[in-house]
């Protein structure tokens, strides 16, 4: 449950919440979280009125927020399906269409043999209520390219410092984007976000040649 919370980008739920969310209040997946009120956590061992409606306000900023339909999928945490094969997948296909595929016309996808495919369609049929109904939470930004359209190329930035507002706020803009943000500084990085601190990671990113926008910058794009 834990990398199903990281994957939609929950930064404040950390695994000790999760666990007393699980053994206190029944909560078995993301749907149970999110319908969760403020006075359930308030419930909660170590909250009192304030964190629990940060936390809930919290959870229910990322229903508000865009999100892309590639983390819904794996959220899931679906065997063989990480977020790289989940944007590929959701490139041709979008969720709902997903979970009608057959084995054989998962086979044709890049990087997909019959063994995986026998995996990844087993699951669907599974979670396929589940997946559904957990889009509808959220205003989803489809991954599917139009026809005629070139393959997508997501961009991957980093935030690294202190900025003016949490960065959560940023990650949050980032994603209505459409960048993928992550938090290390690797060669495939297109953009380090930075309100002007020499970081260590903008030093890694100056050795990788990696563009490093100032945050206004960045807000502008």
């Amino acid at each position: 449950l834990l990398d199903s919370v990281r994957s939609l980008g929950i930064e404040e739920l950390g695994l000790p919440t999760i666990e007393k969310m699980i053994n206190d209040l029944g909560v078995t997946n993301l749907l149970d979280i999110f319908n969760l009120s403020v006075q359930d956590i308030f419930e909660l061992e170590g909250f009192a009125d304030t964190s629990a409606k940060k936390l809930y306000d919290n959870i229910h900023q990322i229903k508000k927020s865009p999100i892309n339909d590639y983390q819904i999928l794996a959220a899931l945490n679906i065997a063989g399906i990480g977020k790289g094969l989940s944007k590929i997948l959701l490139e041709s296909y979008n969720i709902n269409q997903l979970c009608e595929l057959t084995i054989d016309q998962l086979t044709t996808i890049s990087g997909i043999g019959v063994e995986r495919a026998i995996i990844i369609a087993e699951s669907l049929i599974a979670n396929k209520s589940y997946l559904i109904t957990l889009q509808k939470e959220f205003n989803v930004i489809e991954t599917k390219r139009k026809a005629g359209e070139a393959p997508k190329t997501l961009h991957k930035v980093c935030f690294s410092g202190s900025f003016p507002y949490p960065k959560d706020h940023y990650r949050k803009i980032a994603r209505s984007k459409g960048f993928e943000v992550v938090e290390s500084v690797t060669k495939d990085l297109t953009y380090v976000v930075t309100a002007g601190a020499l970081t260590d990671k903008v030093t890694k990113a100056r050795k990788y040649n990696i563009r490093i926008l100032d945050v206004n910058e960045f807000m502008n794009l």
